[in-house]
């Protein structure tokens, strides 16, 4: 499974959940899911599922949903599973020097300006079809790993 901090739970392809051919019931789902592009992804059934990892047991729910997609483990599972990033191969953090920094802020100093108010010198075209419909999309969900950061600010 892919850990995917922006997706709010933990879901599996009907494919997928075939293949596993779990002795697990699948309950009619009760949420609607949606893709960060607002666009609605059928939910086929939900289970609760004894999940182990590490030294710890969990009764988690798994959505399974449509298609072939990616198997997710979302941040409701997060939530309740500590996992061992290091284990993962993940947690690695590579420093750059401040000289490496510098080197590239007056690299591209007219990238990094202060006032970005407007484009100079820049004509835009933009084709919409005659029939085009605005929509609203929300912003997308913060990524687990930083919502105490923003908390904080």
């Amino acid at each position: 499974m892919e850990v995917d901090t922006g997706a709010a739970v933990s879901v599996v392809s009907s494919k997928t959940w075939e293949k596993l051919q779990l002795k697990v019931p699948l309950r009619k789902p009760d949420v609607t899911l949606k893709t960060y592009t607002n666009e609605v992804v059928r939910v086929i059934g939900e289970a609760e599922l004894n999940v182990t990892y590490g030294h710890g047991k969990h009764l988690l729910r798994l959505y399974v949903v449509e298609g072939n997609g990616p198997s997710l483990v979302g941040r409701d599972w997060l939530g309740k599973i500590r996992l061992n990033w290091k284990s993962l191969g993940i947690g690695m953090v590579n420093c750059v020097g401040v000289s490496s920094v510098d080197s590239v802020l007056q690299k591209y100093e007219d990238v990094f300006v202060e006032d970005m108010s407007e484009i100079k010198e820049f004509k835009a075209k933009l084709r919409v079809k005659a029939n085009a419909v605005p929509r609203f999309h929300r912003a997308r969900p913060i990524p687990f790993a930083l919502k105490d950061a923003v908390g904080k600010s």
